[in-house]
């Protein structure tokens, strides 16, 4: 506790008892109170707790004294003891004074009042971790002491704010606590203001400590996610397959460093092509390393152990359940293509619909392949159909994520799917590099500089 101050507040206890001022008094002794509790809601970890039990101890007879002399607006004294509760970890008792504290408003309302109870509640928030209902509560205040041209406190509210995104500690609220502390020093010192300049000194230059441990732990993570991406695209095909009659192609834009989507072609032997397009109910590294493993048991059950579709994805459901206990599912198409009969067996678990198109006298005809089953990954008994469509010379197969239908304008307007469906029937191509590459550019095009929120996948098979 600043000794100037206690020493000014010692000299006028005194006085005030002698010349029995009990209005001075008690103010004065609030005060005292409220200059005890301030370095340990400026700075908890550096105070000893134990004096606030004395401060409680002094708080109890000024309010008996009170009561019997002059009956003051007892709001302050309760949401002093509301702080002083709050600190100290009683929460019950903090909400039993804050109460109080309302009552007393109600009996003689005031603007002062009513600022007092909302910045103990603010704390009382902040102190039991709810950083934004308290950063809303402080907000609130900040609206209130504008209008009283409050400008000492308005100061010191923006140090609880401050406090409150320290706490929080992502780097937005690190930014955001070092432009709080700022604005409060300069108000202060403006003011010629002791005490605050000092502590807010200190804090911003643990603040910058902070962002400089944060900028090398977050170039540390972007190098670590970096590299996970480029080992990610190792699983991706990086050649289209080369069948005879057909054109295969795809593509995969992730929308961070690392993917939920994936895609794969799968060579089955017997002149036969495994197809699946899959994306992860997740983001992040999470999803990639989820997405890594289901690539491998796909690709396991269907390249080695040579399972129908039904039986492939019913063994990498089982698998994931054993395996896995995230609660993270998977959406996935995976279909035999056999080239010599034209044929595609696909089982759709949870997925967006393929889409076969035909064109005939310049009208292009859309068929959709609808889920067969649930999400992979939910439950162990699940089951799924398989479905067989005939890709005839000249249609063209469509697969894709929602990362299509999903992607945003800058006015947050979804792609969607009559727009991708508009965007299929005007580029139609039987040329399935180009087709890619029209229906992406529809995408890019409508999203413009948007970021993209999710990763984009799409395949084509062409029957030429």
């Amino acid at each position: 506790m600043n000794s100037t101050k206690r020493d000014k507040f010692t000299d006028l206890i005194d006085r005030s008892r002698q010349i029995g001022d009990y209005v001075h008094l008690f103010e004065a002794q609030l005060a005292s109170a409220e200059t005890i509790l301030e370095p340990h809601l400026l700075d908890k970890k550096n105070h000893d707790i134990s004096d606030m039990d004395f401060t409680l101890s002094m708080l109890e007879k000024i309010h008996k004294q009170n009561k019997q002399d002059h009956g003051k607006s007892e709001v302050n004294y309760y949401c002093l003891k509301n702080d002083i509760y709050a600190v100290m970890n009683h929460f019950d008792k903090a909400r039993e004074a804050l109460n109080k504290a309302e009552i007393a408003y109600r009996e003689q309302p005031s603007m002062q009042d009513r600022f007092r109870i909302i910045l103990s509640h603010a704390r009382l928030e902040a102190e039991q971790g709810n950083y934004p209902k308290a950063l809303s509560l402080l907000t609130q205040v900040e609206r209130l002491l504008t209008k009283m041209e409050g400008r000492w406190w308005l100061a010191r509210v923006w140090l609880d704010m401050a406090n409150i995104h320290l706490s929080k500690n992502e780097p937005e609220d690190i930014d955001q606590a070092q432009n709080l502390l700022r604005e409060s020093l300069a108000d202060f010192r403006e003011m010629n203001v002791s005490y605050y300049p000092d502590i807010i000194l200190e804090k911003l230059r643990q603040v910058k400590d902070i962002s400089r441990s944060q900028a090398i732990a977050h170039r540390k993570l972007s190098e670590e996610l970096a590299q996970a991406g480029r080992i990610q695209h190792t699983f991706i095909p990086t050649h289209s397959p080369n069948i005879p009659g057909y054109e295969i192609t795809g593509a995969l834009l992730p929308a961070r460093e690392t993917s939920g989507d994936f895609y794969d072609f799968i060579d089955l032997g017997d002149d036969k092509l495994g197809v699946v397009i899959a994306d992860v109910g997740d983001k992040g590294a999470g999803a990639a390393l989820y997405m890594a493993m289901s690539r491998t048991l796909i690709r396991t059950y269907a390249g080695e152990n040579h399972l129908n579709p039904k039986e492939v994805l019913q063994q990498v459901n089982r698998r994931i359940l054993m395996d896995t206990h995230q609660g993270i599912f998977l959406t996935v198409v995976f279909g035999i293509l056999d080239p010599a009969q034209g044929t595609f067996t696909y089982v759709n678990a949870g997925h967006n619909p393929p889409i076969l198109l035909k064109k005939k006298e310049d009208k292009v005809s859309l068929t959709l392949l609808e889920k067969t089953g649930a999400l992979i990954g939910i439950f162990d008994d699940n089951t799924w159909e398989e479905e067989q469509i005939t890709i005839n010379p000249g249609e063209v197969l469509v697969l894709y994520t929602d990362g299509i239908t999903e992607a945003q304008h800058e006015n947050e307007e979804f792609y969607g799917f009559d727009r991708f469906s508009q965007a299929l029937k005007s580029e139609f191509s039987t040329s399935a590099e180009d087709y890619r590459n029209r229906i992406l550019e529809s995408v890019h095009s409508f999203s413009g500089g948007s970021p993209r929120l999710d990763d984009i996948t799409l395949i084509v098979i062409s029957r030429e």
